[in-house]
């Protein structure tokens, strides 16, 4: 028996913190409902179950992400529902406007619906969203390349020419054309002036390709035209701006432009009367600037010198109609060669082209002086012409009918309608003349100078023979007045390649997995839709062939929004199914992470109780052991 170590108490109290150890944990576990409340309750089981967590927690709001992309696709087909219904509307209008019982108001009633309806549409495509985001969003698209069509390698337009001045008159262009030279570097504007010298703007630098495509400006101003030189171009500044196609490249563009050439031309309006005709008639017509450099005095017309000859009785020949001829002397400007003299003779006649109209809408005629314009409601002239340059006479009876209407196949003439009657006239110098002693010829090919129109208008009952005989009486024209129409400019014409048709395509990716992989997820992938795309931006029924026409391209819409809602739908099913799965795939991953994490409390309970008597006796056997060295003191007594 020994009284420095009592062996037995310590075993008791080792045995009893154990126990005390045991209960606590098993009081932990009961309390949190975990068997693992720390990483080293179980080491690998705490690295399964947070793996698992985190699937879990993906795949949730993956199902989340999944029934977003089902309210996505079920308010695509929503819209498109409407759409089919507004285009079943629109075949029942064409259909309607393509019988020939309604008239021209008919038609463009139901053609004013037509075109709201199509308005309509392109707003539900344009303002249709989920949560924001447009469904069909024209600036998000995808460009897809689903064709080729003949498109102009760039486009051009005309910004301006500048203005005539007294300064700058005789250097305006003498074939009425600016010519471009382009190269790799760049590109000049050049042409020849009336005067005869030849301009030369300094080169323009091209910028990059992609800058060409938003818009690229040529211009003679101060900055590419060497004015110390070329003092007589001043305010002559043509300006084009090019775009360039989106699949054409520069060396296209200068390939297309070098050589190539953009009209330019002043005109004049002249108009007079005519003398000796029975009925109303009149003379007008255009003349171009060369015209103004023959007579005018200065380059912005203050003075006109057009002198009938005979006093105003200038008629060549009278009381014939197969010619229509008048004389006439012209003043010369300053600079026009020869000079002596200040004037030369001019002669205004017949070309021998004739044109009638009517302006009556009578059922009769149509087709033959008026018809449905394609566009709108309203109607326009047919001209029905005869050239017959040996018989001016010839060609009013051809001009004038009768004509076959080419609907009822029957022939009317112009007695019965009324209209007018126009006979063209050419203008000519008797001589060549130049700008200068030096300069271009400012007479036409021909020494022509313009071109008039002798217009009589036709009451309704005169014939053929009733025009000829007033003919036959016109003693002369005076042309009494002239106008300044100013500056006449056209873009430069372009050559056309096989340019790719691009179709718009949408594609969302709806995440549907809880990793980064493709096969996580969905991606929806659908055409951007509006009228262009359905082939109806242009439909109208305005006449029974457009109508008929309508109705044909209504199918094939109807055919397109058919095919993206069967696409929806499929899309649908599809994520339906994999909602499904994924809410599946989430309870089955929980329950497997809960036989690793969860306490199992009758387990957990037995294991409790049996730490709770061992505690117990373990107390009491303590306290037995340290009684133990009491016995040592009896043995002293």
């Amino acid at each position: 028996m020994v009284i420095q170590h009592n062996m037995t108490a310590l075993n008791s109290n080792r045995q009893l913190g154990i126990m005390h150890n045991t209960k606590a944990k098993s009081s932990e576990k009961l309390t949190s409902g975990y068997k693992i409340n720390r990483a080293a309750d179980d080491a690998a089981g705490l690295a399964i179950s947070e793996k698992m967590r985190r699937q879990i927690r993906g795949l949730t709001q993956a199902s989340e992400n999944v029934q977003d992309g089902i309210s996505y696709v079920q308010v695509a087909d929503s819209a498109l529902a409407e759409i089919d219904l507004m285009l079943a509307r629109m075949t029942q209008l064409c259909v309607q406007a393509a019988t020939d019982t309604l008239t021209v108001d008919d038609r463009d009633a139901i053609d004013k619906e037509i075109q709201q309806i199509k308005m309509e549409c392109n707003r539900i495509f344009h303002v249709t969203s989920f949560n924001d985001r447009p469904i069909w969003d024209e600036n998000n698209m995808s460009p897809i390349v689903i064709g080729t069509e003949r498109r102009p390698i760039f486009t051009s337009s005309v910004n301006g020419v500048g203005q005539i001045t007294e300064k700058n008159r005789a250097a305006w262009p003498n074939d009425n054309n600016f010519h471009f030279e382009a190269t790799s570097d760049g590109v000049k504007i050049k042409w020849k002036g009336f005067d005869g010298t030849e301009y030369e703007s300094k080169e323009i630098k091209w910028p990059s390709e992609n800058e060409l495509r938003q818009g690229f400006t040529v211009k003679v101003d101060e900055t590419s035209m060497d004015y110390s030189v070329y003092p007589d171009a001043s305010n002559i500044n043509p300006s084009y701006t090019f775009k360039l196609d989106r699949d054409a490249t520069l060396d296209m563009l200068i390939n297309n432009l070098n050589k190539k050439s953009a009209y330019v031309s002043s005109s004049y309006s002249v108009r007079g009367t005519v003398k000796g005709d029975t009925g109303s008639s009149s003379v007008s017509g255009t003349w171009q600037y060369l015209s103004g450099l023959l007579y005018r005095n200065n380059a912005l017309g203050a003075e006109d010198n057009m002198i009938p000859e005979n006093g105003g009785n200038n008629r060549q020949q009278t009381n014939v109609a197969d010619k229509l001829s008048f004389s006439f002397t012209f003043g010369k400007n300053d600079n026009t060669r020869p000079n002596p003299p200040d004037s030369f003779s001019a002669e205004v006649k017949s070309t021998g082209s004739v044109s009638a109209n009517s302006y009556s809408k009578d059922e009769r005629i149509r087709g033959i002086w008026w018809n449905y314009n394609t566009n709108s409601s309203l109607t326009h002239l047919i001209s029905q012409s005869s050239t017959d340059s040996n018989n001016l006479e010839n060609a009013v009876r051809r001009a004038f009918g009768p004509h076959e209407n080419p609907y009822t196949h029957e022939k009317y003439d112009l007695t019965a309608f009324g209209g007018n009657i126009s006979i063209t006239l050419g203008t000519s110098s008797l001589e060549t003349l130049t700008y200068g002693t030096n300069g271009s010829q400012i007479s036409n090919g021909n020494n022509g100078i313009g071109t008039l129109t002798l217009s009589m208008s036709v009451k309704v009952g005169e014939t053929a023979d009733d025009i000829i005989k007033r003919i036959k009486g016109i003693t002369g024209i005076d042309l009494t007045q002239t106008t300044n129409n100013g500056l006449s400019r056209g873009n430069v014409p372009v050559t056309y390649f096989d340019g790719n048709i691009y179709g718009g395509a949408m594609m969302l990716k709806i995440q549907a997995g809880s990793e980064s992989t493709p096969d996580d997820v969905i991606p929806l992938i659908y055409d951007v839709l509006s009228t262009y795309s359905l082939g109806i931006d242009n439909l109208n029924t305005l006449n029974t062939s457009d109508a008929k026409n309508g109705i044909e391209q209504i199918k094939r819409a109807g055919q397109i929004v058919d095919e993206q809602r069967s696409v929806f739908g499929a899309y649908q099913n599809q994520m339906e199914h994999a909602y499904k799965n994924l809410k599946n795939t989430v309870e089955n991953t929980t329950s497997s992470e809960s036989l690793i994490r969860d306490t199992d409390m009758s387990a957990e309970l037995v294991k409790y109780s049996n730490s709770m008597i061992l505690a117990h006796a373990g107390d009491a056997i303590l306290a037995q052991a340290n009684q133990t060295n009491q016995g040592v003191l009896s043995l002293l007594q």
